[in-house]
């Protein structure tokens, strides 16, 4: 049984608000305009996703190729996906229509109502079973903007426990789908479809499926003892469920992931198709005597699917524990066959990306002995990449060389420059500490390896999440220190030395930073924005929470320096939101064409942009040009045609019409500041479009309505 929940009000307020001329960023985001290598020199495929922590995942094919794609969704909650390209590398689509989706917590894929698409279901902000239906179809998805509520065949709500994954399958043969979710005490909820594939019916049949019980400690001898974290207590903890027919009889098999047990459980089903069979007969670590042990921090999410298609199901594993490093995803090939599988581990990550771990923090490097970039983490490493231009090319090339420790270290954040004159670089690290009074330490390089040399001792009111950055502040040829920490505050440190012998001393930021909360766990970064041979400032942050505790959206903002002793936005250079659970920390340096733009993330991997050419000599917007975008009539109903006008700030542009999920349904190449146009649409479905003409100056934008 679905409910539709109210239909939300912001697309309400995208109709409703008038078209106006939205400020153009000037950093757009890059995927492969720098070229990232391996240690053993291999091109790297997603360099700049931005890294996987703790990844929900799914395998679907969405594009018709018969091969299973991957979805993933991190804590910030954006869905991505990963087109399957073959050899067990997935190649990150973006834009895609999946980005913007409202998903939370978790994701399922299903078609729930056998129209031969995949639906989407979700977690709702108390726990509750959402479904968006694809109106659309498989290769175009349209996925509904309202929401169903999946109830109980008595009507209520069904909602589970917040760690879990929901599976739907077709545990008995029939044609539809049940509902299974793990609990936390270790047993499993069970709803079965008592309704047809076309309109389904979840009836409740128990909270204790098959008396599947499972509590971590109760690993078998003859199967390996348990680990020591698991003999501690016997704990029983949420769970999450893979369904697949892993000894190809025919029937659907258990991949059972608990949330204290290292390794992944299998149950295997000893009925039939129509009549599952399980009991505790378990096997506790797969997919051992037949290949190779599945085992991770613990809370494995297992997805299977013939991924290479040789007609053999191989299984893709996710840690979805909190500080799962370096190794989110493993891959399971299956080189034997579904009768006799034979599961052999892959050395390849999946999707390819930088990825430190957790809580990236990016630095420039440049010295007499390196050129690169350091990558602070919450392990307490630094991460070495050394950028070169090969053979005299325009497009950088950063391979990873080594990785430094820092001893007693978590959430390292580096900022580098040279405080001697030695021409050899220093590097401050910030962060979190066992000896607070490091939180603010200068280290040296000493051949290949990260010493200690000294810490600030005026460290009062900096609480932690410490993030520094060196540059001449002041102006006065030294490297200044201004610092971010988790309270969102900016404590300066200047340099009153030389630049050969720093002496930093503690003083009032300059404003507005001597008055702001830039936003927990703020991360500001000196640097020139805008060629102009001043220091401005970029701050990436968390926003605070609000009053209801949940987060807000996090961002980088850019303060410009306004020559008179302080700092000030300019609409050069609007904010960058992202999505919660960022923590965006911004790395700014230029080249010889124009500026970069490298943010760390909280999933432990980086994002790039880059602003083409130099910086702008006229505000974006000069106040006397009638910027703008109408359309007439914008509300259609019978003919879907509609004439554009525009005004806009250069000649050269397009004119696009997308809906509400990024897809593009209709582009024109414009060549004139100021003109009209009438447009026949193709045949649309009822909804609420977004036309918007584009420059490289600006974006104006107006809303199209169909209606039926």
């Amino acid at each position: 049984m679905l409910q539709a929940i109210p239909f939300r009000c912001f697309l309400l307020l995208l109709v409703l608000l008038p078209a106006e001329k939205t400020l153009s960023q000037p950093f757009e985001r890059q995927w492969e305009s720098i070229i990232v290598e391996s240690e053993q020199g291999i091109q790297m495929v997603n360099p700049f996703s931005g890294g996987l922590y703790q990844p929900r995942i799914g395998l679907r094919d969405v594009n018709g190729d018969h091969i299973p794609d991957l979805f993933t969704l991190n804590p910030d909650n954006v869905l991505r996906l990963y087109w399957n390209y073959g050899d067990f590398i997935f190649r990150r689509a973006f834009p895609s229509p999946y980005d913007s989706l409202p998903v939370r917590r978790w994701f399922r894929f299903a078609d729930i109502d056998a129209d031969n698409d995949d639906d989407l279901f979700s977690s709702g902000a108390t726990s509750e079973v959402l479904l968006y239906r694809n109106n659309g179809t498989q290769k175009k998805p349209l996925f509904s903007a309202i929401a169903d509520t999946v109830r109980g065949a008595d009507g209520s709500p069904i909602y589970t426990q917040q760690e879990t994954v929901p599976s739907f399958v077709d545990i008995d043969a029939d044609g539809d789908l049940d509902l299974f979710y793990g609990k936390v005490d270790g047993a499993i909820n069970f709803y079965e479809n008592t309704g047809t594939p076309q309109s389904p019916v979840f009836t409740f049949r128990t909270d204790l499926y098959m008396d599947i019980m499972v509590i971590a400690s109760q690993a078998k001898p003859e199967e390996g003892a348990a680990t020591q974290r698991e003999q501690q207590n016997e704990r029983h903890g949420a769970s999450v469920l893979g369904f697949a027919d892993i000894d190809g009889d025919a029937d659907l098999d258990i991949l059972f992931g608990d949330f204290f047990t290292e390794r992944l459980l299998l149950f295997h089903n000893d009925g039939t198709p129509q009549k599952a069979k399980f009991g505790m007969n378990r096997l506790d670590t797969a997919f051992r005597g037949m290949g190779d042990d599945v085992q991770s921090l613990g809370f494995n999410q297992a997805e299977a699917g013939d991924i290479d298609t040789d007609n053999a199901q191989d299984v893709l594993v996710s840690s979805l524990l909190p500080n799962s490093q370096f190794a989110p995803l493993q891959v399971f090939r299956n080189v034997g066959t579904n009768t006799a599988p034979m599961m052999r581990r892959q050395q390849k990550d999946p999707t390819d990306e930088i990825d430190v771990g957790e809580y990236a923090v990016p630095a420039r490097i440049k010295d007499s002995r390196r050129d690169g970039v350091l990558i602070g983490s919450l392990e307490g490493t630094l991460t070495y990449y050394e950028m070169s231009f090969p053979n005299g090319s325009q497009v950088s090339t950063w391979r990873k060389k080594e990785t430094f420790g820092v001893p007693g270290w978590q959430r390292t954040a580096p900022a580098t420059g040279d405080l001697d004159g030695d021409g050899v670089a220093e590097v401050v690290i910030g962060g979190v500490v066992e000896d607070p009074t490091k939180m603010i330490s200068i280290w040296k390089f000493q051949g290949n390896r990260l010493v200690f040399s000294e810490s600030l001792a005026d460290v009062s009111g900096i609480n932690t999440n410490v993030s520094p950055s060196l540059g001449d502040l002041d102006n006065d040829g030294d490297l200044d220190l201004l610092v971010g920490a988790q309270n969102g505050q900016a404590f300066y440190f200047q340099n009153v030395g030389t630049p050969t012998t720093p002496a930093f001393e503690r003083a009032s930021p300059p404003p507005p930073f001597d008055a702001l909360n830039a936003g927990r766990d703020s991360a500001p970064r000196m640097a020139d924005i805008n060629r102009d041979g001043k220091i401005d400032v970029i701050v990436g942050n968390a926003t605070p929470s609000g009053p209801s505790g949940g987060r807000q959206r996090d961002g980088i903002q850019f303060y410009l320096n306004n020559g008179e002793g302080g700092f000030q936005k300019s609409p050069e250079f609007p904010d960058i939101d992202f999505p919660d659970r960022s923590n965006p920390a911004p790395l700014f340096f230029l080249d010889s064409e124009g500026s970069w733009l490298i943010v760390g993330m909280e999933a432990g991997g980086l994002q790039a942009y880059y602003q083409q050419g130099g910086p702008m000599d006229a505000p974006a917007v000069p106040q006397s040009s009638p910027i703008g975008i109408t359309l007439q009539p914008n509300l259609l109903s019978g003919e879907q045609a509609t004439i554009v006008e525009w005004n806009a700030e250069e000649s050269r542009g397009e004119l696009r019409i997308t809906d509400l999920l990024g897809k593009e349904w209709y582009r024109q190449e414009i060549t004139e500041k100021t003109g009209s146009l009438r447009i026949v649409l193709p045949k649309l479905p009822a909804g609420t479009y977004v036309c918007s003409m584009a420059t490289s100056a600006s974006v104006v934008a107006a809303p199209l309505i169909l209606i039926r």
